[in-house]
Protein backbone atom coordinates (compact mmCIF):
# COMPACT_ATOMS: atom_id res chain seq x y z
CA UNK A 1 0.00 0.00 0.00
CA UNK A 2 0.76 3.19 -0.12
CA UNK A 3 3.57 4.44 2.96
CA UNK A 4 3.23 7.89 4.14
CA UNK A 5 6.50 9.73 4.91
CA UNK A 6 6.60 8.96 8.47
CA UNK A 7 6.30 5.09 7.18
CA UNK A 8 9.07 5.39 5.22
CA UNK A 9 11.41 7.48 8.04
CA UNK A 10 10.23 4.33 10.38
CA UNK A 11 11.88 2.00 7.65
CA UNK A 12 14.92 3.46 7.08
CA UNK A 13 15.46 4.10 11.19
CA UNK A 14 14.73 0.17 11.80
CA UNK A 15 17.24 -0.50 9.21
CA UNK A 16 19.89 2.02 10.44
CA UNK A 17 19.69 0.73 13.83
CA UNK A 18 20.03 -3.33 12.05
CA UNK A 19 23.41 -2.32 10.36
CA UNK A 20 24.55 0.36 13.91
CA UNK A 21 23.90 -3.09 15.72
CA UNK A 22 26.01 -5.18 13.26
CA UNK A 23 28.73 -3.03 13.65
CA UNK A 24 28.73 -2.95 17.50
CA UNK A 25 29.03 -6.44 17.85
CA UNK A 26 31.61 -6.70 14.85
CA UNK A 27 33.36 -4.68 16.76
CA UNK A 28 33.49 -6.09 20.06
CA UNK A 29 34.44 -9.33 17.74
CA UNK A 30 37.54 -8.08 16.87
CA UNK A 31 38.67 -6.42 19.97
CA UNK A 32 38.40 -9.80 21.21
CA UNK A 33 41.12 -11.29 18.88
CA UNK A 34 42.99 -8.24 19.73
CA UNK A 35 43.04 -8.70 23.57
CA UNK A 36 43.54 -12.31 22.87
CA UNK A 37 46.76 -11.49 20.41
CA UNK A 38 45.47 -13.42 17.70
CA UNK A 39 44.82 -10.74 15.18
CA UNK A 40 47.66 -11.59 13.36
CA UNK A 41 46.43 -15.50 12.24
CA UNK A 42 42.68 -14.73 12.32
CA UNK A 43 40.67 -14.71 9.22
CA UNK A 44 37.84 -12.20 9.81
CA UNK A 45 35.26 -12.11 6.60
CA UNK A 46 31.88 -9.95 7.14
CA UNK A 47 29.40 -9.92 4.08
CA UNK A 48 25.31 -10.34 3.48
CA UNK A 49 23.27 -12.50 1.50
CA UNK A 50 21.51 -9.63 -0.27
CA UNK A 51 21.09 -5.67 -0.37
CA UNK A 52 17.80 -4.24 -0.19
CA UNK A 53 15.48 -1.50 -1.89
CA UNK A 54 13.54 1.32 -0.59
CA UNK A 55 11.43 2.00 -2.89
CA UNK A 56 13.12 2.09 -6.07
CA UNK A 57 10.86 1.50 -8.51
CA UNK A 58 8.19 1.49 -6.33
CA UNK A 59 10.02 -1.77 -4.61
CA UNK A 60 10.50 -2.37 -1.17
CA UNK A 61 13.03 -4.35 1.23
CA UNK A 62 14.22 -7.76 -1.04
CA UNK A 63 12.45 -10.28 -3.31
CA UNK A 64 13.23 -11.76 -6.69
CA UNK A 65 15.18 -9.02 -8.50
CA UNK A 66 18.62 -8.86 -9.41
CA UNK A 67 18.76 -5.09 -9.37
CA UNK A 68 22.12 -3.29 -8.50
CA UNK A 69 20.19 -2.76 -4.95
CA UNK A 70 19.23 -6.11 -4.57
CA UNK A 71 22.64 -8.00 -4.74
CA UNK A 72 25.24 -5.46 -3.79
CA UNK A 73 26.31 -6.02 -0.63
CA UNK A 74 29.40 -5.67 1.14
CA UNK A 75 32.62 -7.75 1.70
CA UNK A 76 35.59 -7.00 4.31
CA UNK A 77 37.81 -8.93 4.66
CA UNK A 78 40.83 -8.78 7.81
CA UNK A 79 43.73 -10.72 7.75
CA UNK A 80 46.63 -8.27 8.82
CA UNK A 81 49.46 -10.57 8.32
CA UNK A 82 48.89 -10.45 4.64
CA UNK A 83 46.17 -7.87 3.62
CA UNK A 84 46.87 -4.13 4.31
CA UNK A 85 44.62 -2.36 6.13
CA UNK A 86 41.72 0.23 4.30
CA UNK A 87 43.13 -1.55 1.12
CA UNK A 88 39.88 -1.53 -1.66
CA UNK A 89 39.22 -3.49 -4.73
CA UNK A 90 37.15 -2.01 -7.24
CA UNK A 91 36.32 -5.12 -9.47
CA UNK A 92 33.32 -6.60 -9.15
CA UNK A 93 33.17 -10.14 -7.16
CA UNK A 94 31.24 -12.85 -6.18
CA UNK A 95 30.24 -14.31 -3.15
CA UNK A 96 30.94 -17.77 -4.30
CA UNK A 97 34.84 -16.57 -4.54
CA UNK A 98 34.91 -16.03 -0.64
CA UNK A 99 35.63 -19.74 0.25
CA UNK A 100 38.96 -19.99 -2.56
CA UNK A 101 39.96 -16.71 -0.79
CA UNK A 102 40.50 -17.97 2.48
CA UNK A 103 41.76 -21.42 1.28
CA UNK A 104 44.16 -18.12 -1.11
CA UNK A 105 45.72 -16.44 2.60
CA UNK A 106 45.82 -19.91 4.32
CA UNK A 107 48.23 -21.23 1.74
CA UNK A 108 46.02 -23.93 0.53
CA UNK A 109 45.48 -25.67 -3.11
CA UNK A 110 42.13 -24.57 -4.53
CA UNK A 111 39.81 -27.85 -5.26
CA UNK A 112 39.50 -28.07 -9.23
CA UNK A 113 35.62 -28.13 -9.02
CA UNK A 114 35.32 -25.08 -6.92
CA UNK A 115 33.36 -22.13 -9.14
CA UNK A 116 34.75 -19.29 -7.36
CA UNK A 117 38.21 -17.75 -7.77
CA UNK A 118 40.59 -16.69 -4.85
CA UNK A 119 40.73 -12.90 -4.62
CA UNK A 120 44.25 -12.73 -3.02
CA UNK A 121 45.31 -11.67 -6.92
CA UNK A 122 42.96 -9.16 -6.88
CA UNK A 123 44.10 -7.69 -3.90
CA UNK A 124 47.45 -8.07 -4.59
CA UNK A 125 47.06 -6.00 -7.97
CA UNK A 126 47.53 -8.97 -10.28
CA UNK A 127 44.00 -10.12 -11.60
CA UNK A 128 45.38 -12.16 -14.19
CA UNK A 129 43.08 -15.22 -13.93
CA UNK A 130 40.08 -13.28 -12.51
CA UNK A 131 36.51 -13.39 -14.71
CA UNK A 132 35.52 -9.56 -16.17
CA UNK A 133 32.45 -9.61 -14.52
CA UNK A 134 30.50 -11.27 -11.21
CA UNK A 135 27.40 -13.67 -11.79
CA UNK A 136 24.25 -13.35 -9.87
CA UNK A 137 20.98 -15.10 -10.48
CA UNK A 138 17.55 -16.35 -8.82
CA UNK A 139 17.25 -19.67 -7.40
CA UNK A 140 14.83 -19.68 -10.15
CA UNK A 141 17.29 -18.93 -12.71
CA UNK A 142 13.88 -16.30 -13.92
CA UNK A 143 17.19 -13.49 -13.99
CA UNK A 144 20.68 -14.02 -14.32
CA UNK A 145 23.15 -10.70 -13.49
CA UNK A 146 26.28 -9.90 -14.96
CA UNK A 147 28.13 -7.07 -13.41
CA UNK A 148 31.68 -5.75 -14.43
CA UNK A 149 33.08 -2.21 -13.72
CA UNK A 150 31.17 -0.26 -15.96
CA UNK A 151 27.89 -1.74 -17.02
CA UNK A 152 24.96 -4.20 -15.11
CA UNK A 153 23.57 -6.42 -17.49
CA UNK A 154 20.43 -8.08 -16.29
CA UNK A 155 19.12 -10.79 -18.34
CA UNK A 156 15.67 -12.18 -18.43
CA UNK A 157 15.41 -15.76 -19.23
CA UNK A 158 11.18 -16.36 -18.49
CA UNK A 159 11.11 -13.46 -21.77
CA UNK A 160 14.48 -13.71 -23.26
CA UNK A 161 14.66 -9.77 -22.56
CA UNK A 162 18.21 -8.08 -21.61
CA UNK A 163 18.56 -4.88 -19.76
CA UNK A 164 21.42 -2.71 -19.40
CA UNK A 165 22.55 -0.33 -16.92
CA UNK A 166 25.31 2.19 -16.23
CA UNK A 167 24.95 1.60 -12.27
CA UNK A 168 27.54 4.19 -12.07
CA UNK A 169 25.90 7.21 -13.08
CA UNK A 170 22.19 5.23 -12.27
CA UNK A 171 22.62 3.91 -9.07
CA UNK A 172 19.03 2.96 -8.80
CA UNK A 173 18.68 1.53 -12.53
CA UNK A 174 15.85 3.41 -13.56
CA UNK A 175 17.03 3.74 -17.21
CA UNK A 176 17.36 0.53 -19.34
CA UNK A 177 19.93 1.48 -22.16
CA UNK A 178 19.79 -2.51 -23.49
CA UNK A 179 18.04 -0.37 -26.69
CA UNK A 180 20.50 2.33 -27.14
CA UNK A 181 23.56 0.14 -26.79
CA UNK A 182 22.73 -2.82 -27.91
CA UNK A 183 26.18 -3.68 -28.79
CA UNK A 184 27.50 -3.54 -25.31
CA UNK A 185 24.50 -5.46 -24.65
CA UNK A 186 25.11 -7.85 -26.75
CA UNK A 187 28.79 -8.57 -25.97
CA UNK A 188 28.16 -8.60 -22.10
CA UNK A 189 25.72 -11.24 -22.83
CA UNK A 190 28.00 -13.43 -24.59
CA UNK A 191 30.51 -12.81 -21.70
CA UNK A 192 27.84 -14.22 -19.03
CA UNK A 193 27.25 -17.22 -21.05
CA UNK A 194 30.74 -17.84 -21.32
CA UNK A 195 30.99 -17.42 -17.85
CA UNK A 196 27.54 -19.65 -17.45
CA UNK A 197 29.28 -22.08 -19.21
CA UNK A 198 32.52 -21.93 -16.92
CA UNK A 199 30.19 -22.27 -13.41
CA UNK A 200 28.37 -25.36 -14.94
CA UNK A 201 25.40 -24.11 -16.52
CA UNK A 202 25.78 -24.89 -20.24
CA UNK A 203 21.81 -24.47 -21.33
CA UNK A 204 21.37 -20.72 -20.03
Amino acid sequence: GDLTDADVNHIHALYDGQISFADQQLGRLLDQVDKLGLTNNTIVVATSDHGESFGTLGRWFHGPFTNYEDIHVPLAIRFPSIIPSNHRVDTPVSSIDIMPTILNLLQLPIPASVQGKGLLPLINGTPANYPGGAVSMLDTYGEISYVTPDWHLIRDTRVKKLALYDYHADPLEIQNLSGDRSTVASQLDAQLQQRLKELGFPNS
